[in-house]
Formats: structure tokens, sequence, C-alpha cells
């Protein structure tokens, strides 16, 4: 386990026998995929971290002598809001789809932080086709996205039967702020799931509409 856990946690390398393997050139495909496979049976806690740390980039100022070492942030970095190749979109799309909870969460943030819509219609599709699981993630990339053409479909995911695609569909409407969505999202405050009802306050909040401000007082 130490074996993977380390590669992922610090710069998400790949280790043989102990020792760290320099990257060759790759495609962005490659690096995607390379990311994806790291995140398989990562611990939560390391695994939301390392998704946290999608958000940046890499781009932080590193020292010039760390105890791991990887070209991953600067891989990473010429990844950011591009279009995506086919290769890239399909690689993402079977990650959002993936039975590991980490490829599922990192695949998601990594379609929101590249920010090509051209991959909306791909995850508008498995947003009402997919599995529970896939159809939860699938709302954190649209949200990320803040793809404002999914309007209707992610409303719609408030009536999923799943509270965890509910919640994600409250989340996600507050990203797009879309006032459109206020009815739907005060509705959301009488579900019988708790994180479902908070999401759907921070949404509202989000929206600043003055019908859900009365609502909510």
């Amino acid at each position: 386990m130490f074996s993977k856990l380390a590669p992922f946690t610090f710069g998400i390398l790949v280790v043989t026998n102990g020792r760290a393997v320099p990257a060759a050139p790759v495609s962005a495909a490659q690096d995607v995929r390379e990311l994806l496979v790291a995140a398989r049976g990562v611990a939560p806690s390391l695994c939301t971290l390392a998704a946290d740390g999608v958000y940046s980039w890499g781009g932080r100022w590193t020292a010039p002598a760390e105890p791991v070492r990887s070209d991953i942030r600067s891989r990473v970095r010429r990844l950011h809001r591009r279009h995506l190749a086919a290769d890239e979109s399909r690689a993402l799309l079977e990650g959002i789809a993936s039975t590991d909870a980490c490829e599922r969460h990192l695949s998601a943030t990594l379609i929101g932080r590249f920010g090509d819509s051209a991959i909306v219609r791909d995850l508008s599709t498995r947003l009402g086709a997919g599995a529970a699981p896939e159809r939860q993630a699938t709302l954190v990339a649209l949200g990320l996205l803040e793809a404002k053409s999914q309007l209707q479909p992610i409303i719609h995911a408030l009536r999923d039967e799943a509270p965890a695609v509910r919640a994600n569909a409250a989340w996600a409407l507050g990203l797009l702020e879309q006032r459109e969505a206020t009815p739907a999202l005060v509705g959301a405050l009488k579900d019988v799931d708790e994180s479902v009802r908070g999401a759907a306050v921070a949404a509202l909040r989000r929206l600043r509409s003055a019908d859900s401000i009365e609502t909510l007082l």
C-alpha cells in the first residue's frame, strides 16, 4: 500500500522497488491516464488532498531540493484550460464511471479544471443514464464547468432517488448561479436528507435572490 500512497501523495510519481522512475516524455492523454491509475485504491483522506491539489494545478513555488521530485506539476499546468483530445475525453469519461471512488473524484475534478465545454454533451448523457455513483461524479464535473446549458437536467437531478446525487445537483446549481433554479432549490429545502437541504441552502445563498432570502428567513 505504501508504494501506492507515497507516489500519489508526493507528486503522483511511479515508484519501482522504492526508487522514483524518471518521467519519460508522454502525451497529454497518457498524463491523464497516469493520474487516474495512480488514484485507484488511495485512502479517502489522501484522495481528497490530491484532488484539491488539482485546483492549484501545481502552481506553487517549490523548494529546489525536495525529498521527492516529479515533473507532474509542470505537466498538469500544461493541461490547464485547453481543448481535450479525444483520448483524454475518453479517459476522463471512463474515470467518471470507474468503480473506484478516488478515480471518479479525480476525473470529475480534472474535467472541471480543464474547462473544455465540448465534453458537456457526453456528461449530460451519463447524468441521465449512469449508475448513481457516476451521476454523483458527473454533477461535480458539470458544476465545476459551470455548464449553464445543463440547467434543466441538473434541476431534474434534484429528484434523483440517490441522496448524494440530489445534494450534488443542488451544489452544482449554486455554481451555475442561474436564478431560474430558485424554485427547485426552495423545494429541495424540504428534502428528507440533511445533506440535500444543506446544499440547497448554500446554493440559494449564492443566488442572492430576494425570494430565496425571504424563504430562508
